[in-house]
Protein backbone atom coordinates (compact mmCIF):
# COMPACT_ATOMS: atom_id res chain seq x y z
CA UNK A 1 0.00 0.00 0.00
CA UNK A 2 1.63 3.18 -1.19
CA UNK A 3 1.13 5.50 1.79
CA UNK A 4 1.29 2.95 4.57
CA UNK A 5 4.94 1.91 4.17
CA UNK A 6 8.11 3.72 5.09
CA UNK A 7 10.33 4.83 2.22
CA UNK A 8 13.46 5.29 4.37
CA UNK A 9 16.67 4.02 2.80
CA UNK A 10 18.89 4.20 5.90
CA UNK A 11 18.70 1.71 8.73
CA UNK A 12 16.20 2.30 11.56
CA UNK A 13 19.02 2.37 14.12
CA UNK A 14 20.88 5.03 12.14
CA UNK A 15 17.78 7.21 11.91
CA UNK A 16 17.20 6.76 15.61
CA UNK A 17 20.71 7.90 16.52
CA UNK A 18 20.38 10.87 14.19
CA UNK A 19 17.17 11.86 15.93
CA UNK A 20 18.86 11.64 19.29
CA UNK A 21 21.58 13.99 18.07
CA UNK A 22 18.85 16.44 17.02
CA UNK A 23 17.56 16.17 20.55
CA UNK A 24 20.85 17.40 22.00
CA UNK A 25 20.49 18.58 25.56
CA UNK A 26 17.98 15.88 26.46
CA UNK A 27 19.68 12.63 25.46
CA UNK A 28 23.37 11.84 25.16
CA UNK A 29 24.49 8.71 23.34
CA UNK A 30 27.99 7.39 23.80
CA UNK A 31 28.81 5.66 20.51
CA UNK A 32 31.05 3.10 22.16
CA UNK A 33 28.47 2.29 24.83
CA UNK A 34 25.73 -0.33 24.58
CA UNK A 35 23.21 1.71 26.59
CA UNK A 36 22.19 5.36 26.57
CA UNK A 37 23.30 7.88 29.14
CA UNK A 38 20.47 10.10 30.41
CA UNK A 39 20.95 13.84 30.68
CA UNK A 40 19.81 15.45 33.93
CA UNK A 41 17.09 17.65 32.45
CA UNK A 42 15.31 18.52 35.67
CA UNK A 43 17.98 17.95 38.30
CA UNK A 44 16.95 14.36 38.95
CA UNK A 45 17.10 11.04 37.14
CA UNK A 46 14.06 9.13 35.95
CA UNK A 47 12.26 7.11 38.64
CA UNK A 48 13.65 3.55 38.87
CA UNK A 49 10.49 1.96 37.38
CA UNK A 50 10.64 4.40 34.45
CA UNK A 51 14.39 4.05 33.90
CA UNK A 52 14.22 0.26 33.61
CA UNK A 53 11.52 0.43 30.93
CA UNK A 54 13.30 3.33 29.27
CA UNK A 55 16.56 1.38 28.91
CA UNK A 56 14.68 -1.56 27.38
CA UNK A 57 12.96 0.78 24.96
CA UNK A 58 16.27 2.31 24.00
CA UNK A 59 17.81 -1.11 23.44
CA UNK A 60 14.85 -2.19 21.31
CA UNK A 61 15.15 0.99 19.22
CA UNK A 62 18.86 0.39 18.62
CA UNK A 63 17.93 -3.01 17.17
CA UNK A 64 15.15 -1.60 15.03
CA UNK A 65 12.47 -3.37 17.08
CA UNK A 66 10.12 -0.43 16.99
CA UNK A 67 7.05 -2.27 18.28
CA UNK A 68 8.95 -3.26 21.42
CA UNK A 69 10.40 0.24 21.68
CA UNK A 70 6.88 1.66 21.71
CA UNK A 71 5.86 -0.84 24.38
CA UNK A 72 8.72 -0.03 26.74
CA UNK A 73 8.75 3.73 26.18
CA UNK A 74 4.99 3.68 26.88
CA UNK A 75 5.68 1.97 30.20
CA UNK A 76 8.36 4.54 31.00
CA UNK A 77 5.97 7.37 30.14
CA UNK A 78 3.39 6.12 32.63
CA UNK A 79 5.97 6.39 35.42
CA UNK A 80 7.56 9.62 34.15
CA UNK A 81 4.63 11.20 32.32
CA UNK A 82 6.17 14.60 31.61
CA UNK A 83 9.80 13.62 30.97
CA UNK A 84 10.85 15.29 27.69
CA UNK A 85 13.27 12.54 26.71
CA UNK A 86 10.69 9.82 27.29
CA UNK A 87 8.01 11.71 25.35
CA UNK A 88 10.37 12.39 22.46
CA UNK A 89 11.58 8.81 22.18
CA UNK A 90 8.03 7.46 22.46
CA UNK A 91 6.94 9.75 19.62
CA UNK A 92 9.96 8.78 17.53
CA UNK A 93 9.36 5.07 18.10
CA UNK A 94 5.70 5.42 17.10
CA UNK A 95 6.66 7.25 13.92
CA UNK A 96 9.04 4.43 12.97
CA UNK A 97 6.91 1.48 14.07
CA UNK A 98 4.52 1.98 11.16
CA UNK A 99 0.80 2.61 11.32
CA UNK A 100 1.03 4.77 14.43
CA UNK A 101 1.26 8.23 12.91
CA UNK A 102 -1.64 9.62 14.96
CA UNK A 103 0.00 8.45 18.20
CA UNK A 104 3.33 9.92 17.12
CA UNK A 105 1.74 13.32 16.52
CA UNK A 106 0.15 13.33 19.97
CA UNK A 107 3.41 12.36 21.71
CA UNK A 108 5.43 14.94 19.73
CA UNK A 109 2.92 17.61 20.80
CA UNK A 110 3.31 16.48 24.41
CA UNK A 111 7.09 16.69 24.02
CA UNK A 112 6.89 20.26 22.74
CA UNK A 113 4.68 21.17 25.69
CA UNK A 114 7.26 19.67 28.06
CA UNK A 115 10.23 21.26 26.29
CA UNK A 116 9.01 24.26 24.23
CA UNK A 117 12.54 25.67 23.87
CA UNK A 118 14.21 22.38 22.93
CA UNK A 119 17.01 22.74 20.34
CA UNK A 120 15.14 20.42 17.97
CA UNK A 121 11.71 22.05 18.38
CA UNK A 122 11.65 23.32 14.77
CA UNK A 123 12.58 19.87 13.43
CA UNK A 124 9.87 18.26 15.54
CA UNK A 125 7.22 20.68 14.26
CA UNK A 126 8.26 19.89 10.70
CA UNK A 127 8.00 16.17 11.46
CA UNK A 128 4.50 16.68 12.83
CA UNK A 129 3.47 18.25 9.52
CA UNK A 130 4.96 15.28 7.65
CA UNK A 131 3.05 12.86 9.86
CA UNK A 132 -0.22 14.77 9.38
CA UNK A 133 0.18 14.62 5.61
CA UNK A 134 0.98 10.91 5.82
CA UNK A 135 -2.12 10.30 7.97
CA UNK A 136 -4.29 12.21 5.49
CA UNK A 137 -2.93 10.02 2.69
CA UNK A 138 -3.77 6.93 4.72
CA UNK A 139 -7.32 8.23 5.17
CA UNK A 140 -7.72 8.44 1.40
CA UNK A 141 -6.24 4.97 1.02
CA UNK A 142 -8.69 3.48 3.51
CA UNK A 143 -11.60 4.94 1.57
CA UNK A 144 -10.19 3.64 -1.71
CA UNK A 145 -9.88 0.16 -0.25
CA UNK A 146 -13.44 0.33 1.07
CA UNK A 147 -14.71 1.14 -2.43
CA UNK A 148 -12.64 -1.69 -3.89
CA UNK A 149 -14.18 -4.08 -1.36
CA UNK A 150 -17.65 -2.77 -2.24
CA UNK A 151 -17.02 -3.62 -5.87
CA UNK A 152 -16.40 -7.26 -4.89
CA UNK A 153 -19.76 -7.67 -3.13
CA UNK A 154 -21.84 -10.01 -5.32
CA UNK A 155 -25.38 -8.94 -4.42
CA UNK A 156 -26.74 -5.56 -5.41
CA UNK A 157 -28.41 -4.79 -2.08
CA UNK A 158 -25.20 -5.30 -0.10
CA UNK A 159 -23.15 -3.34 -2.63
CA UNK A 160 -25.60 -0.43 -2.63
CA UNK A 161 -25.63 -0.46 1.18
CA UNK A 162 -21.84 -0.18 1.39
CA UNK A 163 -21.66 2.66 -1.15
CA UNK A 164 -24.31 4.42 0.94
CA UNK A 165 -22.30 3.74 4.12
CA UNK A 166 -19.20 5.23 2.51
CA UNK A 167 -21.22 8.30 1.58
CA UNK A 168 -22.57 8.60 5.13
CA UNK A 169 -19.03 8.39 6.52
CA UNK A 170 -17.97 11.15 4.14
CA UNK A 171 -20.88 13.32 5.26
CA UNK A 172 -19.81 12.92 8.88
CA UNK A 173 -16.26 13.91 7.98
CA UNK A 174 -17.31 16.90 5.87
CA UNK A 175 -16.66 15.50 2.37
CA UNK A 176 -20.04 16.38 0.87
CA UNK A 177 -18.87 16.28 -2.76
CA UNK A 178 -17.39 12.81 -2.27
CA UNK A 179 -20.55 11.67 -0.51
CA UNK A 180 -22.73 12.71 -3.41
CA UNK A 181 -20.58 10.74 -5.87
CA UNK A 182 -20.88 7.58 -3.80
CA UNK A 183 -24.62 8.12 -3.34
CA UNK A 184 -24.91 8.17 -7.12
CA UNK A 185 -23.14 4.81 -7.21
CA UNK A 186 -25.40 3.46 -4.45
CA UNK A 187 -28.50 4.55 -6.31
CA UNK A 188 -27.29 3.14 -9.63
CA UNK A 189 -26.65 -0.25 -8.03
CA UNK A 190 -29.99 -0.14 -6.16
CA UNK A 191 -31.81 0.22 -9.48
CA UNK A 192 -30.71 -3.32 -10.37
CA UNK A 193 -32.26 -4.89 -7.24
CA UNK A 194 -35.05 -7.14 -8.45
CA UNK A 195 -37.11 -7.43 -5.27
CA UNK A 196 -39.26 -4.27 -4.95
CA UNK A 197 -39.22 -4.39 -1.14
CA UNK A 198 -35.43 -4.59 -0.97
CA UNK A 199 -35.10 -1.93 -3.64
CA UNK A 200 -37.35 0.47 -1.69
CA UNK A 201 -35.43 -0.33 1.48
CA UNK A 202 -32.15 0.56 -0.25
CA UNK A 203 -33.67 3.75 -1.65
CA UNK A 204 -34.94 4.70 1.81
CA UNK A 205 -31.46 4.65 3.33
CA UNK A 206 -30.08 6.55 0.34
CA UNK A 207 -32.70 9.25 0.86
CA UNK A 208 -31.63 9.59 4.50
CA UNK A 209 -28.05 10.38 3.42
CA UNK A 210 -29.07 12.53 0.46
CA UNK A 211 -30.84 14.97 2.77
CA UNK A 212 -27.70 15.15 4.92
CA UNK A 213 -25.78 16.36 1.87
CA UNK A 214 -28.40 19.05 1.35
CA UNK A 215 -29.76 17.43 -1.82
CA UNK A 216 -33.47 17.70 -1.03
CA UNK A 217 -34.47 17.60 -4.70
CA UNK A 218 -32.44 14.45 -5.27
CA UNK A 219 -33.97 12.86 -2.19
CA UNK A 220 -37.49 13.61 -3.46
CA UNK A 221 -36.60 12.15 -6.88
CA UNK A 222 -35.40 8.95 -5.16
CA UNK A 223 -38.47 8.75 -2.91
CA UNK A 224 -40.84 9.10 -5.83
CA UNK A 225 -39.45 5.84 -7.24
CA UNK A 226 -40.19 3.90 -4.09
CA UNK A 227 -43.10 1.59 -3.38
CA UNK A 228 -44.66 0.33 -0.17
CA UNK A 229 -44.25 1.48 3.44
CA UNK A 230 -40.70 2.76 2.96
CA UNK A 231 -42.02 5.60 0.83
CA UNK A 232 -43.82 7.27 3.73
CA UNK A 233 -40.71 6.93 5.88
CA UNK A 234 -38.59 8.56 3.17
CA UNK A 235 -40.99 11.48 2.85
CA UNK A 236 -40.92 11.95 6.63
CA UNK A 237 -37.13 12.25 6.49
CA UNK A 238 -37.40 14.76 3.64
CA UNK A 239 -40.03 16.81 5.48
CA UNK A 240 -37.80 17.05 8.55
CA UNK A 241 -34.84 18.11 6.38
CA UNK A 242 -36.95 20.80 4.72
CA UNK A 243 -38.01 22.09 8.13
CA UNK A 244 -34.37 22.26 9.22
CA UNK A 245 -33.66 24.42 6.19
CA UNK A 246 -36.50 26.75 7.19
CA UNK A 247 -38.86 25.62 4.43
CA UNK A 248 -41.85 24.89 6.67
CA UNK A 249 -44.36 25.34 3.85
CA UNK A 250 -42.48 22.82 1.72
CA UNK A 251 -42.21 20.43 4.68
CA UNK A 252 -45.97 20.59 5.21
CA UNK A 253 -46.59 19.85 1.51
CA UNK A 254 -44.28 16.83 1.70
CA UNK A 255 -45.99 15.56 4.85
CA UNK A 256 -49.42 16.03 3.33
CA UNK A 257 -48.42 13.91 0.33
CA UNK A 258 -47.81 10.90 2.58
CA UNK A 259 -50.73 8.51 2.09
CA UNK A 260 -50.30 6.54 5.32
CA UNK A 261 -52.08 8.47 8.09
CA UNK A 262 -49.74 7.18 10.80
CA UNK A 263 -46.59 8.23 8.96
CA UNK A 264 -48.17 11.52 7.93
CA UNK A 265 -48.85 12.24 11.58
CA UNK A 266 -45.29 11.27 12.42
CA UNK A 267 -43.94 13.64 9.75
CA UNK A 268 -45.89 16.60 11.13
CA UNK A 269 -44.60 15.73 14.60
CA UNK A 270 -41.00 15.79 13.37
CA UNK A 271 -41.62 19.18 11.75
CA UNK A 272 -42.99 20.46 15.07
CA UNK A 273 -39.88 19.27 16.90
CA UNK A 274 -37.63 21.15 14.47
CA UNK A 275 -39.71 24.30 14.80
CA UNK A 276 -39.47 24.08 18.58
CA UNK A 277 -35.68 23.72 18.38
CA UNK A 278 -35.48 26.91 16.33
CA UNK A 279 -37.78 28.84 18.66
CA UNK A 280 -40.91 28.85 16.51
CA UNK A 281 -43.21 27.64 19.28
CA UNK A 282 -46.41 28.94 17.66
CA UNK A 283 -45.55 27.21 14.38
CA UNK A 284 -44.70 24.02 16.26
CA UNK A 285 -48.10 23.97 17.90
CA UNK A 286 -49.71 24.41 14.48
CA UNK A 287 -47.77 21.42 13.16
CA UNK A 288 -48.88 19.40 16.18
CA UNK A 289 -52.49 20.21 15.34
CA UNK A 290 -51.93 18.87 11.81
CA UNK A 291 -50.30 15.75 13.30
CA UNK A 292 -53.34 15.16 15.49
CA UNK A 293 -55.66 15.63 12.53
CA UNK A 294 -53.67 13.10 10.47
CA UNK A 295 -53.70 10.59 13.35
CA UNK A 296 -57.49 10.68 13.40
CA UNK A 297 -57.51 9.44 9.80
CA UNK A 298 -55.24 6.44 10.36
CA UNK A 299 -56.25 3.49 8.21
CA UNK A 300 -54.61 0.14 7.57
CA UNK A 301 -53.35 -1.40 4.37
CA UNK A 302 -54.46 -4.92 3.45
CA UNK A 303 -51.00 -6.20 4.35
CA UNK A 304 -51.18 -4.61 7.79
CA UNK A 305 -54.61 -6.09 8.39
CA UNK A 306 -53.33 -9.51 7.33
CA UNK A 307 -50.47 -9.12 9.82
CA UNK A 308 -52.99 -8.60 12.62
CA UNK A 309 -52.31 -4.89 13.13
CA UNK A 310 -55.36 -2.98 14.30
CA UNK A 311 -56.55 0.58 13.81
CA UNK A 312 -56.39 1.07 17.56
CA UNK A 313 -52.73 0.09 17.65
CA UNK A 314 -51.78 2.46 14.84
CA UNK A 315 -53.75 5.31 16.39
CA UNK A 316 -52.15 4.59 19.76
CA UNK A 317 -48.68 4.73 18.22
CA UNK A 318 -49.55 7.97 16.43
CA UNK A 319 -50.81 9.46 19.70
CA UNK A 320 -47.63 8.39 21.46
CA UNK A 321 -45.43 10.14 18.89
CA UNK A 322 -47.59 13.26 19.09
CA UNK A 323 -47.29 13.25 22.88
CA UNK A 324 -43.51 12.96 22.62
CA UNK A 325 -43.38 15.82 20.12
CA UNK A 326 -45.67 17.96 22.31
CA UNK A 327 -43.42 17.32 25.32
CA UNK A 328 -40.40 18.53 23.32
CA UNK A 329 -42.27 21.63 22.18
CA UNK A 330 -43.36 22.46 25.73
CA UNK A 331 -39.83 21.93 27.01
CA UNK A 332 -38.41 24.20 24.29
CA UNK A 333 -40.92 26.89 25.23
CA UNK A 334 -39.90 26.64 28.89
CA UNK A 335 -36.20 26.65 28.06
CA UNK A 336 -36.57 29.82 26.00
CA UNK A 337 -38.35 31.55 28.86
CA UNK A 338 -35.65 30.51 31.33
CA UNK A 339 -32.90 31.63 28.98
CA UNK A 340 -34.51 35.03 28.54
CA UNK A 341 -34.64 35.47 32.31
CA UNK A 342 -31.14 34.20 33.01
CA UNK A 343 -28.35 36.70 33.63
CA UNK A 344 -25.39 36.72 31.31
CA UNK A 345 -22.16 35.55 32.88
CA UNK A 346 -18.61 35.91 31.62
CA UNK A 347 -16.71 32.62 31.81
CA UNK A 348 -13.38 32.78 33.60
CA UNK A 349 -10.36 32.71 31.33
CA UNK A 350 -8.38 29.49 31.43
CA UNK A 351 -4.69 29.85 32.24
CA UNK A 352 -2.00 27.98 30.36
CA UNK A 353 -0.17 25.23 32.21
CA UNK A 354 2.33 22.99 30.45
CA UNK A 355 1.42 20.03 32.66
CA UNK A 356 -2.25 20.39 31.69
CA UNK A 357 -1.34 20.39 28.00
CA UNK A 358 0.82 17.28 28.39
CA UNK A 359 -2.05 15.54 30.16
CA UNK A 360 -4.44 16.49 27.36
CA UNK A 361 -2.25 14.84 24.72
CA UNK A 362 -1.68 11.82 26.96
CA UNK A 363 -5.42 11.58 27.55
CA UNK A 364 -6.17 11.46 23.82
CA UNK A 365 -3.85 8.48 23.44
CA UNK A 366 -4.97 6.70 26.60
CA UNK A 367 -8.73 7.15 26.25
CA UNK A 368 -9.45 7.76 22.57
CA UNK A 369 -6.79 6.05 20.50
CA UNK A 370 -5.19 3.13 22.34
CA UNK A 371 -8.08 0.69 21.73
CA UNK A 372 -8.38 1.42 18.00
CA UNK A 373 -6.37 -0.99 15.78
CA UNK A 374 -6.43 1.49 12.89
CA UNK A 375 -4.52 3.98 15.06
CA UNK A 376 -2.26 1.66 17.04
CA UNK A 377 -1.16 -0.62 14.18
CA UNK A 378 -2.66 0.28 10.83
CA UNK A 379 -0.52 -2.16 8.88
CA UNK A 380 -1.49 -5.00 11.21
CA UNK A 381 -5.15 -4.01 10.91
CA UNK A 382 -5.03 -4.11 7.10
CA UNK A 383 -3.16 -7.40 7.13
CA UNK A 384 -5.80 -8.98 9.38
CA UNK A 385 -8.52 -8.16 6.85
CA UNK A 386 -6.68 -10.21 4.24
CA UNK A 387 -5.68 -13.12 6.46
CA UNK A 388 -9.16 -13.75 7.86
CA UNK A 389 -10.65 -14.24 4.37
CA UNK A 390 -13.58 -12.04 5.34
CA UNK A 391 -16.70 -11.37 3.30
CA UNK A 392 -16.03 -8.19 1.25
CA UNK A 393 -19.16 -6.64 2.78
CA UNK A 394 -17.64 -6.81 6.26
CA UNK A 395 -14.18 -5.85 5.00
CA UNK A 396 -15.69 -2.69 3.56
CA UNK A 397 -17.57 -1.99 6.80
CA UNK A 398 -14.36 -2.33 8.86
CA UNK A 399 -12.47 -0.06 6.47
CA UNK A 400 -15.22 2.56 6.64
CA UNK A 401 -15.08 2.47 10.43
CA UNK A 402 -11.29 2.85 10.33
CA UNK A 403 -11.67 5.80 7.96
CA UNK A 404 -14.10 7.54 10.33
CA UNK A 405 -11.86 6.88 13.34
CA UNK A 406 -8.77 8.27 11.64
CA UNK A 407 -10.53 11.39 10.35
CA UNK A 408 -11.98 12.04 13.79
CA UNK A 409 -8.58 11.55 15.43
CA UNK A 410 -6.92 14.02 13.06
CA UNK A 411 -9.65 16.56 13.82
CA UNK A 412 -9.21 16.04 17.58
CA UNK A 413 -5.47 16.58 17.29
CA UNK A 414 -5.96 19.76 15.29
CA UNK A 415 -8.62 21.10 17.67
CA UNK A 416 -6.47 20.34 20.70
CA UNK A 417 -3.49 22.14 19.21
CA UNK A 418 -5.63 25.18 18.36
CA UNK A 419 -6.89 25.29 21.94
CA UNK A 420 -3.42 25.18 23.47
CA UNK A 421 -1.93 27.56 20.91
CA UNK A 422 -4.55 30.14 21.87
CA UNK A 423 -3.88 29.65 25.57
CA UNK A 424 -0.14 29.98 25.03
CA UNK A 425 -0.69 33.17 23.05
CA UNK A 426 -2.95 34.60 25.77
CA UNK A 427 -0.24 33.86 28.30
CA UNK A 428 2.44 35.53 26.15
CA UNK A 429 4.28 32.27 25.48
Amino acid sequence: MKHLKSSNTESPAARYLLALLLCAGFLVMAVSSTSPALAQTSGSALPPEAQKAYERGYAAAEQGEWGLAVKYFSEAQKAAWKSPEVLFNLAFACSNAGGRDILAIAWYRAYLAAAPDAPNAAEVRKEIINLEVKAEANVSELLRRAKDAAGEIPNSYGKSTVYKDIAYAQVKTGDIAGARKNLALAKKVAESIEDDSYKSGAYSTIVAVQVLTGDIAGARYTAERMEGPYKGTAYSVIAKAQARKGDIAGAWVTAENIEDGYKKSRAYGLIAEVQAETGDIAGARESLALAKKAAARVSLTSAEKAAGITDDYQKSEASRHIANARAKVDKAAGDRKSTAQAKETTPAKEKYEASAEIKSWTGLVAWSYRSEPALTDLQGFLKSLKEEDMDPFYVARDLIKAYEIMVRALKELQDNEVKWSELRAQSGL
